[in-house]
C-alpha cells in the first residue's frame, strides 16, 4: 500500500521537511568536523574557506610582488635593494603570492606575531628553493651519466633511473599543499639523502618572508591588518589579525559551504513538490 494512501498528505509533507532539515543538519556538522580535522594535519589555509579565500586572491597578491621585484631590481646597481631580492626572484610570483597568503592566514588564525608569519613564509621560501637547486643537481648528475655513456661508447638506456625518480618526487612534493613544518619535513629527509644544505637561520626566514607578508596586508588591507597585542603585564608585539570585515566575510564563506553538504537520505515524498 502507497504511503499517501496510509497517511494523509500534510503528514507526508512535514515528514519530508523535517527530514530534509534533518539532513542538511547532520551535513553542516560533517563539514565542520572534517574542516576542524583540516586545521590540525595541515592548517587553516587548507580549510574550504581558506582555499577559496586565498585562490582567489593570489592574482592580485602576485601582481604587488611582482612591483615589489621591479622596484627593487632598480635599485640593484645602487646597492639598496633589499637583500631578499636575488633569492624570490628565483620563484614564480604566484607560488610565492601562495606561500605569503599560506603564512598570513594561518599565522592570523594562530595569533602568531608577525615575525612567526614573516619566519613561516620565509620557510616555504627555503623549500622552493631547496626544491629547485635538488632538481638541478639530480639533473646535472644524469647528463654527466648520459655523458659518460656515451663517451665509454655504451648504450644510454640504462642511465641511472634514480636521478629522474628523485626529480618526479620533487614535483609531487612541491605541488602538495601542506603546512610548512610538514613540507619542510619532507624536505629535510630528501636533503640529507642527496645533498648537503644547512637551514636558513631564522633572522634570514625573516627577511625573506617580510616582503611576500607586506605584499598580502598591501593588497588585501580590508581583510587583514597590523595590530599591537598585549597587556600591561606581557610585552607588546605587531600581530596580523582579521579586520572586521575580515572575520564576516570568513564567516559568510563558512555559512555558505557548511550548507552545501546535505547528507542524503531516502524521502517520504518527492522534493519536486516544493518542499524545500
Amino acid at each position: 500500500m502507497e504511503l499517501d494512501n496510509m497517511f494523509p498528505n500534510d503528514l507526508l509533507d512535514q515528514a519530508q521537511r523535517d527530514m530534509e532539515a534533518s539532513s542538511a543538519i547532520s551535513g553542516r556538522e560533517r563539514f565542520q568536523a572534517a574542516d576542524e580535522a583540516t586545521i590540525r594535519n595541515e592548517g587553516h589555509h587548507a580549510t574550504a574557506a581558506g582555499v577559496k579565500l586565498i585562490r582567489g586572491a593570489i592574482p592580485m597578491v602576485a601582481s604587488e610582488i611582482t612591483k615589489w621585484v621591479d622596484a627593487n631590481a632598480a635599485k640593484a646597481g645602487k646597492g639598496k635593494a633589499h637583500t631578499a631580492l636575488s633569492t624570490l626572484r628565483r620563484i614564480d610570483t604566484h607560488t610565492l603570492a601562495y606561500a605569503a597568503l599560506n603564512a598570513v592566514h594561518n599565522g592570523t588564525l594562530r595569533l602568531q606575531s608577525s615575525a612567526m608569519v614573516q619566519l613561516a613564509a620565509g620557510q616555504l621560501v627555503e623549500s622552493e628553493i631547496v626544491a629547485q637547486d635538488l632538481a638541478a643537481q639530480q639533473k646535472a648528475l644524469v647528463a654527466q651519466r648520459i655523458a659518460d655513456l656515451k663517451a665509454d661508447g655504451e648504450s644510454t638506456k640504462g642511465m641511472p633511473k634514480e636521478g629522474r625518480a628523485v626529480i618526479n618526487r620533487i614535483a609531487s612534493v612541491v605541488s602538495a599543499q601542506g603546512s610548512a613544518k610538514s613540507r619542510s619535513k619532507v624536505f629535510k629527509h630528501m636533503v640529507a639523502k642527496h645533498m648537503d644544505h644547512a637551514d636558513w637561520p631564522p633572522e634570514v626566514l625573516v627577511k625573506m618572508g617580510e616582503p611576500l607578508v607586506n605584499a598580502v596586508l598591501l593588497t588585501l588591507p580590508s581583510i587583514y591588518e597590523m595590530a599591537v597585542s598585549g597587556g600591561p603585564k606581557k610585552a607588546m608585539v605587531n600581530a596580523i589579525r582579521l579586520t572586521d570585515e575580515g572575520l564576516d566575510l570568513l564567516a559568510s564563506i563558512n555559512d555558505e559551504m557548511e550548507w552545501m553538504f546535505v547528507v542524503n537520505k531516502p524521502m517520504v515524498v518527492p522534493r519536486a513538490l516544493g518542499l524545500t
